[in-house]
């Protein structure tokens, strides 16, 4: 495995802790909380990360390792929560557990993979092309951008 793919693995690691860093420096009572107008509270922050590391990224990342180019199908957020709110019975610590478990099964995928097959790609209808290598910089990116 090349140097640059076990430091993207360790990146998914690192982006699951920076997640319960963040989430450990909000009171609980707070996670619902919008912190100014037109921010998402850290409960909606986690089940926009958990529903796109599970349902965009995951997927997709894992189709491309089983399929040949296959087409992704493209993930509306907007339509997607307007069909399956946060439910307010789920705690922001459980969704997290869901994304950190989703990374390490993640992680596990790609530890053993061939570099070669990091160039496995599917076709997106907007974004074109996307590698195995491209999602999971995605999986680490994107967890990091919301922590």
């Amino acid at each position: 495995m090349t140097p640059e793919h076990q430091q993207l693995i360790s990146r998914i690691n690192a982006s699951s802790d920076a997640l319960k860093r963040a989430l450990a420096s909000v009171p609980n009572d707070k996670h619902a909380l919008h912190p100014r107008e037109g921010e998402w509270s850290a409960r909606e922050a986690l089940a926009h990360t958990r529903d796109v590391a599970l349902l965009a990224y995951g997927l997709r990342l894992r189709r491309a390792l089983v399929e040949n180019d296959p087409l992704f199908a493209n993930y509306d957020e907007d339509e997607y929560r307007a069909l399956n709110p946060v439910s307010p019975q789920e705690s922001a610590s459980d969704m997290l557990t869901m994304i950190v478990a989703e990374h390490e099964q993640v992680t596990r995928l790609l530890s053993n993979l061939p570099d070669a097959l990091w160039q496995r790609s599917g076709r997106h209808p907007t974004s074109g092309v996307l590698t195995v290598e491209f999602l999971a910089r995605r999986v680490a990116e994107h967890a990091e951008e919301h922590a």
